[in-house]
């Protein structure tokens, strides 16, 4: 995380995941409603394509990030096919007749369900967007340094190449050792000015300082890990040269109050909500008695867990 007034667009997790469930509920939507209406596989898959893409857009995903998407919508359309294959053969030889129409929905309404059920209640939404959450976090805070809105280009704008460290009280273990110090730019000498080189040279070797470029990648991760709060800001080479990384820390109120972790009843309750969501969407598509049974269950679930929070 950097503080420095980057002009970097970042969406918060809770955004991206709610963002993430409204896509889990229109993919299955397509998904019933081609199914429901034999639509071409073709025109289905082109749907699911445009929804992937909307939402990539507007979260300016990776291609990597786009791709995981694409990959695990396409798979959730061919498992959910596959299964009701069969039986989807069967009504329709059944209830060939027109007149026949509305009990073979009833029928397929509930063999569609019955193959996107698992899907839903597997946790498969829950890590899809805990996986691409962290993918996307890891990214923005590496832009955050390293991009051309980043710490380090504006950095290269001051032309100082030093950076301190945020400190809290309790850290995750293995960067309790890295927090609240003084780090330098490896391309440091391909901006400074010639006359500061012998300064920074001496500071960097009296301080026995690392490169940020070394902390903020493996096996450290410092700032760049997932759930890490320390931040980074850009120092003055005057600041270091006369002053402590403790004094640093505290003259720019860099110590950090912790944070309460989410407690586990708040992330049961979460999960049980967005399924609820994706159910009850379902049901204006697919109205059956398992679906109906399924989101009775799932509010009571809902309110067993509210009354804890």
């Amino acid at each position: 995380m950097v503080k420095n007034g980057t002009k970097i667009k970042r969406y918060t997790n809770l955004y991206v995941k709610r963002r993430l469930v409204k896509l889990e509920i229109d993919v299955f939507g397509i998904i019933a409603n081609g199914l429901l209406h034999h639509t071409p596989k073709h025109k289905t898959i082109a749907k699911l394509q445009k929804e992937v893409k909307l939402l990539s857009v507007q979260l300016g995903l990776s291609d990597a990030e786009r791709n995981r998407l694409w990959v695990n919508s396409y798979n959730k359309y061919l498992s959910v096919s596959k299964k009701t294959f069969t039986s989807l053969r069967k009504i329709e030889l059944k209830f060939g007749k027109k007149e026949d129409y509305e009990q073979s929905l009833v029928q397929r309404r509930a063999v569609i369900y019955d193959s996107i059920r698992a899907n839903i209640r597997n946790n498969d939404l829950v890590k899809e967007a805990n996986e691409l959450m962290y993918s996307y976090e890891h990214r923005l805070k590496h832009d955050e340094l390293f991009g051309p809105q980043g710490l380090i280009a504006n950095a290269e704008e001051g032309k100082s190449p030093f950076f301190l460290c945020s400190s809290h009280p309790k850290p995750a273990e293995d960067h309790a050792a890295y927090q609240g110090k003084l780090y330098y730019d490896e391309q440091w000498e391909s901006y400074v000015p010639a006359e500061d080189a012998a300064t920074i040279r001496a500071i960097i070797r009296n301080r026995k300082l690392m490169t940020i470029q070394y902390i903020v990648g493996a096996p450290v991760y410092l700032t760049t890990r997932r759930n890490c709060k320390h931040y980074f800001i850009n120092v003055g080479i005057d600041e270091v040269a006369h002053s402590s990384a403790r004094s640093l820390i505290r003259k720019h109120g860099m110590i950090m109050e912790d944070e309460a972790s989410v407690p586990r009843k708040v992330l049961y309750y979460r999960e049980y909500y967005n399924r609820l969501k994706v159910e009850e969407s379902l049901h204006k598509l697919v109205p059956n008695e398992k679906l109906a049974q399924d989101i009775k269950n799932d509010k009571k679930l809902l309110d067993k867990w509210k009354n804890k929070l």
